[in-house]
Protein backbone atom coordinates (compact mmCIF):
# COMPACT_ATOMS: atom_id res chain seq x y z
CA UNK A 1 0.00 0.00 0.00
CA UNK A 2 2.85 2.39 0.83
CA UNK A 3 4.37 1.75 -2.53
CA UNK A 4 1.13 2.63 -4.33
CA UNK A 5 0.70 5.83 -2.32
CA UNK A 6 4.26 6.86 -3.06
CA UNK A 7 3.83 6.34 -6.80
CA UNK A 8 0.64 8.40 -6.78
CA UNK A 9 2.39 11.27 -5.02
CA UNK A 10 5.25 11.33 -7.57
CA UNK A 11 3.73 10.84 -11.02
CA UNK A 12 6.17 10.71 -13.95
CA UNK A 13 6.37 14.13 -15.68
CA UNK A 14 7.08 14.21 -19.48
CA UNK A 15 10.47 15.65 -20.44
CA UNK A 16 9.05 18.57 -22.48
CA UNK A 17 6.81 19.61 -19.57
CA UNK A 18 9.59 19.34 -17.04
CA UNK A 19 11.93 21.36 -19.22
CA UNK A 20 9.40 23.66 -20.91
CA UNK A 21 11.72 26.70 -20.94
CA UNK A 22 14.55 24.78 -22.56
CA UNK A 23 12.13 23.26 -25.09
CA UNK A 24 10.71 26.67 -26.04
CA UNK A 25 14.19 28.16 -26.32
CA UNK A 26 15.37 25.35 -28.61
CA UNK A 27 12.22 25.67 -30.74
CA UNK A 28 12.73 29.45 -31.04
CA UNK A 29 16.37 28.91 -31.95
CA UNK A 30 15.40 26.48 -34.72
CA UNK A 31 12.79 28.90 -36.11
CA UNK A 32 15.23 31.81 -36.07
CA UNK A 33 17.88 29.72 -37.81
CA UNK A 34 15.44 28.66 -40.51
CA UNK A 35 14.27 32.25 -40.96
CA UNK A 36 17.85 33.48 -41.35
CA UNK A 37 18.91 30.86 -43.89
CA UNK A 38 15.67 30.88 -45.89
CA UNK A 39 14.79 34.61 -45.84
CA UNK A 40 17.36 36.94 -44.34
CA UNK A 41 20.54 35.46 -45.79
CA UNK A 42 19.34 35.36 -49.45
CA UNK A 43 18.07 38.95 -49.14
CA UNK A 44 21.35 40.00 -47.57
CA UNK A 45 23.27 38.42 -50.46
CA UNK A 46 21.12 40.32 -52.97
CA UNK A 47 21.78 43.63 -51.25
CA UNK A 48 25.51 42.94 -51.00
CA UNK A 49 25.62 42.11 -54.70
CA UNK A 50 23.69 45.28 -55.51
CA UNK A 51 26.07 47.35 -53.36
CA UNK A 52 29.06 45.86 -55.19
CA UNK A 53 27.47 46.61 -58.55
CA UNK A 54 26.73 50.18 -57.47
CA UNK A 55 30.35 50.64 -56.40
CA UNK A 56 31.46 49.47 -59.84
CA UNK A 57 29.04 51.93 -61.45
CA UNK A 58 30.41 54.71 -59.28
CA UNK A 59 33.94 54.00 -60.51
CA UNK A 60 32.70 54.13 -64.11
CA UNK A 61 30.98 57.43 -63.38
CA UNK A 62 34.17 58.92 -61.94
CA UNK A 63 36.19 57.93 -64.99
CA UNK A 64 33.66 59.44 -67.42
CA UNK A 65 35.33 57.72 -70.39
CA UNK A 66 32.24 56.00 -71.76
CA UNK A 67 30.11 59.14 -71.81
CA UNK A 68 32.83 61.18 -73.55
CA UNK A 69 33.16 58.55 -76.28
CA UNK A 70 29.41 58.59 -76.74
CA UNK A 71 29.30 62.37 -77.07
CA UNK A 72 32.26 62.49 -79.46
CA UNK A 73 30.75 59.83 -81.72
CA UNK A 74 27.45 61.71 -81.91
CA UNK A 75 29.13 65.04 -82.69
CA UNK A 76 31.32 63.45 -85.39
CA UNK A 77 28.22 62.17 -87.16
CA UNK A 78 26.12 65.31 -86.69
CA UNK A 79 27.59 67.40 -89.50
CA UNK A 80 27.22 64.72 -92.17
CA UNK A 81 23.71 63.40 -91.60
CA UNK A 82 20.55 64.34 -93.45
CA UNK A 83 17.91 66.63 -91.89
CA UNK A 84 15.70 63.60 -91.18
CA UNK A 85 18.50 61.72 -89.42
CA UNK A 86 19.47 64.89 -87.60
CA UNK A 87 15.96 65.08 -86.19
CA UNK A 88 16.40 61.55 -84.86
CA UNK A 89 19.77 62.44 -83.42
CA UNK A 90 18.18 65.35 -81.58
CA UNK A 91 16.64 62.80 -79.21
CA UNK A 92 20.19 61.88 -78.17
CA UNK A 93 21.85 65.29 -78.35
CA UNK A 94 19.16 67.94 -78.92
CA UNK A 95 19.59 71.41 -80.33
CA UNK A 96 18.85 73.56 -77.27
CA UNK A 97 18.56 72.43 -73.65
CA UNK A 98 14.81 71.64 -73.84
CA UNK A 99 14.38 71.67 -70.06
CA UNK A 100 10.79 70.39 -70.16
CA UNK A 101 11.92 67.16 -71.82
CA UNK A 102 14.58 66.73 -69.13
CA UNK A 103 11.91 66.85 -66.42
CA UNK A 104 9.77 64.31 -68.28
CA UNK A 105 12.79 62.09 -68.94
CA UNK A 106 13.93 62.01 -65.29
CA UNK A 107 10.40 61.31 -64.02
CA UNK A 108 9.98 58.49 -66.55
CA UNK A 109 13.28 56.89 -65.50
CA UNK A 110 12.31 57.13 -61.81
CA UNK A 111 8.93 55.53 -62.49
CA UNK A 112 10.59 52.60 -64.30
CA UNK A 113 12.94 52.14 -61.32
CA UNK A 114 9.99 52.12 -58.92
CA UNK A 115 10.99 55.22 -56.94
CA UNK A 116 9.50 58.69 -56.40
CA UNK A 117 10.89 62.04 -57.54
CA UNK A 118 10.99 64.65 -54.76
CA UNK A 119 12.69 67.51 -56.63
CA UNK A 120 14.28 68.32 -60.01
CA UNK A 121 16.15 71.49 -60.91
CA UNK A 122 17.86 72.31 -64.21
CA UNK A 123 20.28 75.15 -64.94
CA UNK A 124 22.18 75.96 -68.14
CA UNK A 125 25.93 76.47 -68.44
CA UNK A 126 26.94 79.18 -70.84
CA UNK A 127 29.71 77.38 -72.72
CA UNK A 128 31.44 74.20 -71.60
CA UNK A 129 32.79 73.09 -74.94
CA UNK A 130 36.02 71.18 -74.39
CA UNK A 131 38.94 71.75 -76.74
CA UNK A 132 38.69 68.19 -78.07
CA UNK A 133 34.96 68.51 -78.74
CA UNK A 134 35.43 71.97 -80.25
CA UNK A 135 37.85 70.51 -82.83
CA UNK A 136 35.36 67.79 -83.69
CA UNK A 137 32.58 70.35 -84.06
CA UNK A 138 34.74 72.46 -86.37
CA UNK A 139 35.18 69.45 -88.62
CA UNK A 140 31.41 69.02 -88.72
CA UNK A 141 30.97 72.74 -89.37
CA UNK A 142 33.15 72.51 -92.49
CA UNK A 143 30.56 70.34 -94.17
CA UNK A 144 28.53 72.18 -96.87
CA UNK A 145 25.49 74.15 -95.69
CA UNK A 146 26.07 73.27 -92.04
CA UNK A 147 25.50 75.74 -89.22
CA UNK A 148 27.99 76.25 -86.39
CA UNK A 149 27.25 74.23 -83.28
CA UNK A 150 28.80 74.08 -79.86
CA UNK A 151 28.43 71.48 -77.16
CA UNK A 152 26.73 72.93 -74.05
CA UNK A 153 25.70 71.46 -70.73
CA UNK A 154 22.64 71.62 -68.50
CA UNK A 155 23.28 70.90 -64.83
CA UNK A 156 20.60 68.72 -63.20
CA UNK A 157 19.98 68.14 -59.50
CA UNK A 158 17.38 65.48 -58.74
CA UNK A 159 16.11 64.12 -55.43
CA UNK A 160 14.38 60.75 -55.02
CA UNK A 161 12.51 58.93 -52.25
CA UNK A 162 11.63 55.29 -51.45
CA UNK A 163 15.02 54.14 -52.74
CA UNK A 164 16.83 50.93 -51.77
CA UNK A 165 19.95 49.28 -53.14
CA UNK A 166 17.99 47.26 -55.70
CA UNK A 167 16.08 50.25 -57.10
CA UNK A 168 19.25 52.39 -57.03
CA UNK A 169 21.05 49.83 -59.19
CA UNK A 170 18.10 49.79 -61.61
CA UNK A 171 18.02 53.60 -61.74
CA UNK A 172 21.73 53.83 -62.61
CA UNK A 173 21.32 51.21 -65.35
CA UNK A 174 18.37 53.10 -66.81
CA UNK A 175 20.31 56.37 -66.85
CA UNK A 176 23.26 54.65 -68.53
CA UNK A 177 21.04 53.22 -71.29
CA UNK A 178 18.89 56.37 -71.63
CA UNK A 179 18.48 57.66 -75.19
CA UNK A 180 19.37 61.23 -74.27
CA UNK A 181 22.92 61.53 -72.95
CA UNK A 182 22.93 61.96 -69.16
CA UNK A 183 26.25 62.05 -67.32
CA UNK A 184 26.13 61.30 -63.57
CA UNK A 185 28.61 63.55 -61.76
CA UNK A 186 28.02 62.22 -58.26
CA UNK A 187 25.28 60.87 -56.02
CA UNK A 188 24.47 60.70 -52.34
CA UNK A 189 22.42 57.74 -51.05
CA UNK A 190 20.98 57.52 -47.54
CA UNK A 191 19.72 53.91 -47.09
CA UNK A 192 18.31 54.63 -43.61
CA UNK A 193 15.97 57.33 -44.97
CA UNK A 194 15.62 55.70 -48.42
CA UNK A 195 16.63 58.97 -50.07
CA UNK A 196 18.90 59.67 -53.03
CA UNK A 197 20.32 62.84 -54.58
CA UNK A 198 21.86 62.85 -58.05
CA UNK A 199 23.90 65.52 -59.81
CA UNK A 200 23.88 65.01 -63.57
CA UNK A 201 24.81 66.78 -66.78
CA UNK A 202 22.67 66.74 -69.89
CA UNK A 203 24.35 67.73 -73.14
CA UNK A 204 22.93 69.66 -76.07
CA UNK A 205 24.04 71.59 -79.12
CA UNK A 206 23.67 75.34 -79.47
Amino acid sequence: MKSDASSNKNPKIPFYSKHIKITLFLLLLVLLSLGYFLVVNPQKNRYNQAKNDIQSKKQEIESGQAINRKINNVIKQYGSVSPLDRQRLSDVLPLGSDKSSIFVNIESIAKQAGIDVSVISVSDHQDNTTSANRDILKQADNAPSQATYQLAEAQITAGFENVNYISLKKLLNLIESNLRILDIQNFSFNPEESKLELNLKAYYLK
